[in-house]
Formats: structure tokens, C-alpha cells, sequence
């Protein structure tokens, strides 16, 4: 990956002693999803449940904030005849940015990272819970490939930055559908059996940035 950075560098500064230019994007779009996972007793209600409870959606990012984490939901019911429910909640979010005045780019991805906590711990730390920051394969801010590890846990920094010059090649050459960065983890699929308990990790994504750094006479479009 460093000798590919070092050759669209060097890519960059042709022909001849150019001055390079910079620019910061906002993104376009910032969408939130999320996909429910459930399992209701023999000895449940019809028309009850979590869900009736109103568990479905639990937290509300705000403007220009992305929804990333999990929701375990657990009721064990009481005896004699117990109403045994689990229902999981898994969210991502996607963040598209509008490259199409650019050909060729390094690309730098910023954000901060908020947290309104975690029901079984209890810390100031900032939590990244997304784990993976992959490219969305359509517009329902869910699925996405060629994922990269991003920093995650409990002692994250609170402001990080990405190296997507890759990802953002794939886009300009039209190697690869924009539907923009996908947000994703700590978990990625639902376990079977469900977990019997009641854990929520999420952290909410903001500010979120493109630094493009590009030679403009290899991007007539661009800003000049």
C-alpha cells in the first residue's frame, strides 16, 4: 500500500514542479440503517413483544451524525410459562462525497467520534464501535466490500483520520459504483442462538470529511 501511495504521489507532481492543491469535501449524503434480528417464545403473546415495546428504534442520530453499533435486547418472561423474546439490532450508516470534478486524488478521510455510552460500561473514553470501513454496494446502507480496519474499542481517539486514497481511485475511474463509505461492526452478522442479554454499543460518527490533495492540471475540473 506505501508503494502504491508513493507512485500516485509521485504521479501527482508530473509533469514538472507543480504546486499541489487541496480541498476539503462535505459529504452529499449521510444515511442510517439498521436490520433487526428476533426470536419470540413459545409461550409469547400474539401482538406482543419487544417490538411492541417500542425497542425498534432506540436512538436517533442527528443532523450529519452516522449510527454505528449493536443493540442487545433480552426479556426472560416469568414462570411458569415464561415469554422467553431476544431481538438484536445491528446499525450502519453510509457517507457519500461528490467526486465528480476529480481524476486523479490522495484521499483522506476525517471524523469525530461521540458516544452516549454503553449500557454496561460506563466511561468518558470516546468508543468507536464501527470496526470496518468499507464501500457501499448500493443505496440501502447496508451491504458493502473491500472493507479496511478501522481503529475501534474503548480507548479510541475521539478525532481520526483514514487513508482512502484506494477506495477513492476505484470511484474517479468508475472501477466501482459510488454509493460512498460504509460504516459497519463491532458486530457484522447474528449469532444463532440470540444472545440472552441486554447490551447496546453504539457511537455516532460526525464531521466527517474528504481531504482530497490533487495537481491541478491533472484535474481540469477541479477547483484550479
Amino acid at each position: 500500500m506505501r508503494r502504491i501511495l508513493v507512485v500516485i504521489a509521485l504521479s501527482l507532481l508530473l509533469p514538472g514542479c507543480v504546486t499541489l492543491k487541496s480541498i476539503t469535501l462535505e459529504p452529499t449524503y449521510i444515511g442510517n440503517g439498521y436490520m433487526t434480528a428476533t426470536y419470540v417464545g413459545t409461550w409469547c403473546p400474539v401482538g406482543g413483544g419487544l417490538s411492541a415495546l417500542g425497542t425498534m428504534s432506540p436512538f436517533n442520530p442527528g443532523p450529519g451524525q452516522a449510527l454505528v453499533g449493536f443493540s442487545d435486547f433480552y426479556q426472560r418472561g416469568s414462570d411458569p410459562f415464561p415469554c422467553v423474546e431476544r431481538e438484536d439490532q445491528y446499525y450502519r450508516s453510509s457517507v457519500v462525497f461528490d467526486l465528480s470534478n476529480f481524476d486523479h486524488a490522495i484521499a483522506t478521510l476525517t471524523y469525530d467520534v461521540t458516544t452516549p455510552g454503553t449500557f454496561t460500561v460506563i466511561s468518558s473514553i470516546p468508543t468507536c464501535t464501527a470496526t470496518v470501513l468499507g464501500m457501499a454496494t448500493s443505496n440501502d446502507n447496508w451491504s458493502y466490500d473491500n472493507p479496511v480496519d478501522l481503529t475501534a474499542g474503548f480507548d479510541c481517539p475521539a478525532h481520526q483520520n483514514v487513508d482512502v486514497t484506494s477506495q477513492v481511485q476505484m470511484w474517479i475511474t468508475s472501477h466501482h459504483s459510488n454509493f460512498g463509505f460504509l460504516f459497519a461492526g463491532p458486530k457484522i452478522t447474528f449469532p444463532d442462538p440470540l444472545p440472552d442479554d441486554n447490551i447496546t454499543q453504539v457511537s455516532f460518527y460526525s464531521n466527517v470529511r474528504l481531504l482530497l490533495l490533487y495537481n491541478p492540471a491533472m484535474n481540469p475540473r477541479a477547483p484550479q
